[in-house]
């Protein structure tokens, strides 16, 4: 398994994923749309824990994106300096079934196997902001 980085961005507070809240959710942001945000309490190495549980696609060379779940959420992270680093952020529940079946189905499989539920998220999240 790679040992992956993961990047927060700095200052973390200010960037578009984060906000004050101890859960995931969604919110509005001027010229994005929805936006989903991190829990609060996600410190650099229980995001990088998160990141470095998660499963590469596509699955050879440096990935377009790594997936995760944590907390019945479903996490996306992109490259911030490809080959080095990553930044996550929770999948908005619009953009679930755009992507591929099987990051779906893998998605869906590790939170069974640790008892979560992704549909909380999917359907609370889909048609509210706050």
């Amino acid at each position: 398994m790679a040992a992956w980085k993961y990047d927060a961005g700095m200052p973390y507070a200010q960037k578009k994923h984060g906000w004050s809240k101890r859960y995931a959710g969604v919110r509005p942001m001027s010229g994005l749309g929805r936006v989903a945000r991190c829990p609060s309490g996600i410190d650099g190495a229980t995001a990088e824990a998160i990141l470095n549980d998660g499963f590469p696609w596509p699955p050879n060379g440096w990935p377009a994106a790594v997936y995760a779940v944590h907390d019945g959420v479903p996490y996306e992270t992109r490259p911030t300096l490809p080959g080095v680093s990553f930044h996550g952020f929770p999948i908005l529940p619009e953009r679930w079934s755009k992507l591929p079946a099987f990051v779906r189905a893998e998605l869906e499989h590790r939170a069974a196997s640790v008892g979560q539920d992704l549909a909380e998220w999917l359907g609370h999240w889909k048609d509210r902001s706050e």
